[in-house]
This record gives C-alpha cells, structure tokens and sequence, in this order.
C-alpha cells in the first residue's frame, strides 16, 4: 500500500547452536523492513512482508529466534527512518526468505 509506514526489525546476538556459549556479542543479523511486528507466545514472530512476499514468520528453538542457519537471542524493532542515519544498520538489510526461516 502506497504511503503505508513501515518498521524494521533487526536480528543480533547469534550463535551456530542454541547452547553455544558467547564471550562476545555474536554475531549481527539480517534487518527485514516490515509493516508490522507480532509475538505469539515466544513461539513465533509474525512479519508484515511486502508483496509478493506475504507474511512471514520467525520462529523460536528454545529463547532463541532462528534464520539462515543461526539462532538469535535479540532483536530489535525501530523506526524504518532510523536506516538513512545509520549505515551499518542499513547495510544488513536484506529480503525475508520463508526456506530460511524453517525451524531446524
């Protein structure tokens, strides 16, 4: 929908198992622009996708949020606006892809 405002939600604090240990922050994730956040009972996370996309999810193994292969113990939802200011943070932006979001 034209004009219709948008947020962001960016994925951090990853790790390749779920009790992998972190002396460091881990690793920084993928930044998805969305038209809404939804948490369903620290099960799933439902994303308002653009088209053709569609909705998405990402889901939950233990506390953690999985995608791509790695498991998030943080994220973060932020203003869309917030990308022009901050380069670091719009470099990770990338497309939601459902196959990457499938529970292990």
């Amino acid at each position: 929908m034209a004009g219709e405002e948008k947020v962001a939600i960016e994925l951090f604090h990853g790790r390749t198992s779920p009790d992998e240990h972190l002396d460091t922050w881990g690793r920084q994730g993928p930044v998805f622009i969305v038209s809404y956040v939804h948490v369903t009972y620290l099960c799933d996370i439902k994303l308002g996708i653009p088209e053709p996309a569609g909705d998405g999810d990402l889901h939950f193994v233990s506390d953690l949020v999985y995608y791509d292969g790695i498991y998030y113990g943080d994220w973060s939802v932020f203003p869309v606006d917030l990308l022009k200011r901050d380069r670091e943070l719009a470099g990770r932006v990338q497309a939601y892809v459902a196959s990457k979001a499938a529970r292990p």
